[in-house]
């Protein structure tokens, strides 16, 4: 036994003595990810957990690691028996993409590799006061993937210790994100409040434990500000329609965008133009990347889908689709055949349970209320088998309408108590389906001929023939019509609602 212990691709040692080379692409690009986690008498803290991350991450980095569970947990246990007795260990295991020569592209024919480490640890205590420094957080927008890549939160931790603080917490323009080694929530008159699983943040193994915690002592968990602002549509869609099976929420959840959609049919003002205007009122930030490629949008509509559907939604599964392509010429012709363009998120229940979920600009026919819906205001339409189709409209963003949904919620756990049933959902990764399966409508503009677009998509209603055709589809997947698309001069290919 050793008191610390390595591995690295099945061989063993100390850890002082074991070696990398020199050509692992851990070394020089930060290329994989980590896990690490304490060890109770020579048991790892919810392994599973971490497991289930690990191969969450692998995936979304497309590292192509082989390893079934079973022998991972295999290895990880060796290292773990290999060390000299301790009543706590830290255990630290990467996967990196593998050994190549220097070069970005992912390497062809290598393997990924397995590194292991296994040291005593000793528990920081947990009733002692922290101090914390706040920042702004600088990291790459994929943070839900426990990546190598840490200089950020490195050099966020030096900013900390240099102030004599413990930990720093690090935020984006006003929303907190978590802290530069952990996640943080506050809990606070009976509420708990923590962010939202998105790609702002790592879906942390001990965040979860408490979440499950909180709920079983029925400590409120409210978060209602984090949806349509002002609009009260999280606890409607909880409490007030819970009689219900909901089958579909879908609705404009960015003000930005739709501000900027408005001023373009309005106006006649060129994408460019109206995101000019919108920052110039306020309303868009001076990096509008998050609202105007559908991200914003894209986290609100997983919110939504895990509350309506009782199981977590992974938003790295979610595609998010903006409107930074989408051309004067398409909203013309959109509003000239009786329609509307709106960046709209969607989550869905399938006939056989299964559940989607999207963000992208979808025509939708002016006779309808969200068609209708301008400016800065958002709308929320949900779908139940008993009540039909419920629309919540008012105004999304703002510092009175998101203090209006803070206050309720505190006011509804100060009331309610333990009496409120408890927000929760489980994993439920097999159920999820991609959008690209869900039928519709399309519409499609190209410089084909309208004869030219019929013999490729058969059946199509043109909408017009100058400069071009432009016409919609019959009902088909998003992955036929991409793939007949494909076929064409494609100019642009959008949903219909």
């Amino acid at each position: 036994m050793w008191k610390n212990v390595g591995y690295y691709n099945g061989t063993m040692g100390p850890l002082e003595e074991m070696t990398v080379p020199m050509g692992d692409r851990a070394l020089y690009f930060g290329d994989g990810i980590y896990e690490a986690t304490c060890v109770a008498n020579r048991v790892p803290f919810a392994l599973d957990d971490h497991l289930d991350r690990m191969y969450n991450s692998l995936r979304l980095l497309e590292i192509p690691f082989t390893m079934e569970r079973d022998q991972v947990k295999a290895e990880l246990q060796k290292v773990i028996d290999a060390a000299e007795d301790s009543p706590i260990h830290f255990l630290y295991w990467q996967i990196s993409r593998g050994v190549a020569m220097r070069n970005h592209p992912f390497p062809a024919n290598t393997e990924p590799t397995l590194l292991i480490y296994v040291k005593p640890h000793t528990m920081k205590s947990m009733d002692k006061p922290y101090k914390l420094i706040s920042m702004e957080d600088i990291r790459f927008k994929l943070c839900n993937i426990k990546t190598l890549n840490l200089i950020p939160s490195v050099l966020a931790n030096q900013r900390a210790v240099e102030h004599g603080c413990d930990e720093a917490v690090l935020h984006r323009g006003s929303r907190v994100t978590e802290c530069a080694h952990s996640n943080i929530s506050i809990l606070k008159d009976g509420v708990l409040r923590t962010a939202p699983t998105d790609e702002l943040i790592l879906p942390g193994v001990t965040r979860k434990h408490l979440l499950a915690l909180a709920r079983e002592k029925g400590v409120s968990y409210l978060f209602e500000a984090s949806v349509g602002g002002g609009i009260p549509i999280l606890h409607p869609l909880t409490e007030c329609m819970a009689a219900n099976r909901i089958d579909e929420v879908y609705g404009i959840l960015n003000g930005t965008t739709n501000y900027i959609l408005t001023r373009m049919v309005r106006t006649g003002a060129s994408f460019a133009d109206a995101l000019r205007e919108a920052q110039e009122k306020g309303y868009a930030e001076a990096d509008p990347t998050a609202d105007v490629e559908g991200i914003d949008a894209g986290r609100k509509t997983c919110i939504l889908a895990d509350l309506a559907f009782g199981r977590q939604t992974d938003p790295a599964a979610v595609p998010m689709e903006g409107i930074s392509h989408l051309d004067l010429k398409d909203v013309k012709a959109a509003e000239q055949a009786g329609y509307r363009i709106k960046l709209l998120g969607r989550a869905v229940r399938l006939e056989n349970g299964a559940r989607s979920a999207y963000v992208s600009p979808h025509l939708i026919s002016e006779d309808t209320p969200l068609a209708n819906v301008e400016d800065v205001f958002n709308a929320v339409v949900v779908r139940g088998n008993a009540t039909g189709e419920v629309m919540f409209y008012g105004k999304g963003a703002g510092s009175l309408p998101t203090a209006s949904a803070c206050v309720a919620d505190v006011m509804e756990a100060l009331q309610s108590g333990a009496r409120r049933t408890p927000l929760g959902w489980d994993p439920d990764p097999a159920g999820f389906v991609d959008p690209m399966e869900l039928s519709g409508r399309w519409y499609v503009r190209t410089a084909d001929s309208a004869d030219r677009a019929a013999e490729v998509f058969g059946q199509i209603q043109v909408l017009s023939e100058e400069d071009g055709t432009v016409f919609l589809t019959d009902e088909m997947t998003g992955r036929k019509a991409a793939e007949l698309s494909a076929g064409l001069q494609t100019q642009a290919c959008l949903r219909v609602l």
